[in-house]
């Protein structure tokens, strides 16, 4: 297939299986509701922690070679790092600069 549909296909890819996470994370959350009820706020937190977690270590921000050696495997962990991957793979598969040297 064409490499602008493959780029469309991971991006939608990723973005439901990160929203699905995220979702799931305020549902379970949610329904663990102390005496007071359903705790909207800590799901939040939790959620917007997630976020936070995934766009420093998606490798984009921090490179994996900057990591602590025992954060290295964090990256691996993250929807958002494979989706990254997935796009440079994409884009720079059987990619070549012309050297006139």
């Amino acid at each position: 297939p064409d490499r602008s549909v493959n780029f469309f296909l991971i991006m939608v890819l990723v973005a439901l299986a990160v929203v699905t996470q995220n979702t799931a994370v305020e549902i379970d959350r949610i329904r663990r509701g102390g005496d007071s009820g359903p705790d909207t706020r800590q799901a939040m937190l939790i959620n917007m922690s997630l976020l936070a977690l995934s766009a420093l270590f998606n490798g984009f921000i921090i490179q994996l070679d900057d990591l602590p050696r025992t954060l290295q495997w964090v990256p691996f962990t993250m929807l958002s790092y494979w989706g990254f991957v997935g796009v440079l793979v994409n884009y720079f598969y059987q990619f070549s600069l012309p050297c006139d040297a």
